[in-house]
């Protein structure tokens, strides 16, 4: 039988895990130890790029000699080791998840931290069974920037698009999926409080904690 609610698109990182601040970080580490100069011109370019990209990114305009593959297996490591040990979950996480489970609101995973990841670091918070599918940008095979992504992310919960409810964090991915007629659930984050009046215009609600979240989008 089908579900009658809309498919919910959680993104992760930011979103249902206090994570940026890390990936910011560690980003940031591995361009001082590789002595490149963080402007805003270069945090504007890798800001809609998954870790991935940022790599090839930096060997291609900034000139790192470090290869490719040691660089994303360092980055990994370090990102692991967060996700295994430190990571907690956004305030009402958990309390949301569990009243979208018990109203069988079909839910899953849209991020741009890869498989690799992301997939330890839900099971790691008890995440993962809530989740009918877990879209990366390594298995859609596009970045969350591209209307592919959110487009396949729909298709897989056999929904229109306008029976999508993204709950995200990030102004970028928001601002896309609302251009799709996806509606917009903001999730303040504080890597994002300089987009904070923009993610107000485009959401249906903005919460600080996410149990706070009102169901009735999802009908």
């Amino acid at each position: 039988m089908e579900n009658k609610y809309n498919l919910a698109l959680f993104d992760m990182d930011g979103t249902l895990i206090d994570s940026m601040d890390r990936w910011i970080s560690i980003i940031g580490e591995f361009m001082d130890r590789n002595k490149i100069i963080i402007t805003d011109e270069l945090i504007s370019n890798i800001n809609t790029l998954n870790l991935e990209e940022t790599i090839h990114f930096l060997i291609k305009n900034y000139g790192l000699k470090r290869s490719y593959q040691e660089s994303i297996d360092d980055l990994d490591k370090m990102m692991m080791d967060y996700y295994m040990h430190h990571a907690k979950l956004k305030p009402g996480a958990v309390e949301l998840l569990h009243r979208m489970k018990e109203k069988s609101i079909p839910m899953a995973i849209a991020t741009a931290t890869k498989d690799l990841l992301a997939i330890p670091a839900l099971e790691k918070q008890g995440l993962k069974e809530f989740f009918t599918f877990i879209q990366t940008t390594e298995n859609a095979g596009f970045p969350k920037a591209r209307p592919e992504y959110w487009k396949i992310a729909a298709e897989r919960g056999k929904k229109d698009t306008n029976e999508v409810v993204v709950i995200e964090d990030s102004l970028y991915a928001a601002s896309l999926v609302h251009t799709l007629g996806m509606k917009v659930i903001g999730v303040e984050d504080k890597s994002g409080e300089q987009h904070k009046e923009e993610m107000l215009k485009i959401s249906k609600q903005f919460v600080t904690n996410l149990n706070d979240v009102d169901l009735r989008w999802f009908e």
